[in-house]
């Protein structure tokens, strides 16, 4: 997590969303996956305190698996979301169930005024970006695994109180991810330089971002010897974001066709809205 000093914008998180990040018993105990589900674990609930200590009154986030479009960036417009994570589809085990875990509270406060305005301003600039409303905003946007398992880490006092914008990576992340790079750092600029507009709010970012998906042979996507150096290049970049950008922006980019890290666009957002501008403190 990152706390900052720089106009509205107060701090930010990168949050899992893998049902193994929420119920590391998932797996088997003693296993190696179980250790490092249970590390992650920790860390995600620890989140919790630091989120409440910057009393956030906006929170920003970014979602891979939200409603894409092929080719924009989605921001949800609907009044308010609601949904569940399918918890254990990671497993791919059709004899073991997923269980579906609800948000609480059933709903929570999107910012439709915000999220529009922040639409029209990038779009104004030329950005390729959408405003999406789902079902006449009768009825709650629908919100999955990619935006329920981050949330989940959030104080339930602190879901149920603040508004959130939700941001959604298109579907051309999956085949264009290291071409969007040097958009994704000018679109992430002016997102943050937007919010640091809004005076009276205090704006925190998740990114909802899950590393390589391809360290196991047995596993869904195989393996590739491109997972262990992109999850350490994404480790060095994070630890000293301006001395280590190009570990994000040449090194983890190269190699994301085979690591296949479905949060590589946000990771790239986060450093536009952040780090390509001056003023920041990091922790």
């Amino acid at each position: 997590y990152l706390s900052v000093t720089y106009g509205s914008i107060v701090g930010a998180v990168i949050a899992p969303h893998g049902g193994f990040a929420f119920a590391p018993e998932l797996l088997l105990p003693n296993s190696k996956g179980r250790a490092a589900a249970d590390a992650v674990h920790a860390a995600a609930l620890s989140l919790g305190q630091f989120i409440t200590d910057l009393e956030p009154t906006l929170i920003f986030i970014s979602t891979p698996h939200g409603t894409a479009l092929s080719n924009n960036f989605a921001i949800y417009l609907n009044s308010y979301g609601s949904g569940f994570a399918a918890i254990g589809s990671d497993l791919h085990n059709k004899t073991l169930p997923p269980t579906n875990v609800p948000l609480t509270p059933k709903q929570i406060l999107l910012s439709p005024n915000i999220s529009l305005n922040l639409t029209n301003y990038l779009r104004s600039l030329g950005q390729n970006v959408s405003g999406i409303t789902s079902f006449a905003d009768s009825e709650p946007a629908a919100l999955r695994w990619g935006e329920v398992v981050p949330l989940l880490f959030v104080p339930e006092t602190i879901r149920g109180s603040t508004r959130f914008i939700i941001w959604s990576q298109p579907l051309r992340r999956y085949t264009h991810s290291p071409d969007m790079v040097e958009e994704l750092r000018r679109i992430g600029r002016l997102t943050g330089q937007y919010l640091d507009t809004l005076q009276d709010e205090r704006v925190l970012v998740i990114i909802s971002s899950d590393l390589t998906h391809t360290h196991l042979a047995s596993g869904p996507y195989g393996y590739s010897n491109a997972s262990e150096p992109f999850d350490l290049a994404i480790g060095r970049w994070i630890t000293q974001p301006y001395r280590n950008a190009n570990d994000l922006l040449k090194a983890a980019r190269d190699l994301n066709s085979k690591a296949l890290s479905c949060g590589f666009t946000g990771l790239v957002l986060l450093h536009g809205m952040l780090f390509d501008r001056s003023g920041d403190t990091l922790r």
